[in-house]
């Protein structure tokens, strides 16, 4: 569809419907947010952290800080994230081929 075809759209559905699509909007862009977390350059609901091949690690708040000290750092082995919870919930991430 095209920006008009759009506007029409728009302009002949009722308040109703145009608030159901605007959740379902919002929805999709949280699913691909949540899909691209190396460009998340704001604070979100995670800690991420870059494992290295000596053992020690990095942690930062932002998905896109991690992704580039992971690409920039050839020590860099591994990410995860982890929320900021009690009880937190560890999710891998990245990892390089070890040669």
């Amino acid at each position: 569809m095209n920006q008009e075809q759009i506007l029409e759209y728009i302009s002949n559905i009722n308040a109703t419907d145009l608030e159901a699509i605007k959740k379902m909007i919002e929805g999709r862009e949280t699913e691909l947010y949540d899909d691209a977390w190396w460009t998340h350059d704001k604070l979100d609901e995670y800690l991420y952290k870059v494992h290295y091949q000596d053992g020690h690690t990095h942690i930062t708040c932002k998905g896109a800080d991690s992704y580039r000290e992971y690409m920039r750092n050839d020590d860099a082995v591994w990410i995860e994230r982890y929320t900021k919870d009690l009880f937190p919930t560890y999710e891998f991430l990245l990892r390089k081929e070890q040669a």
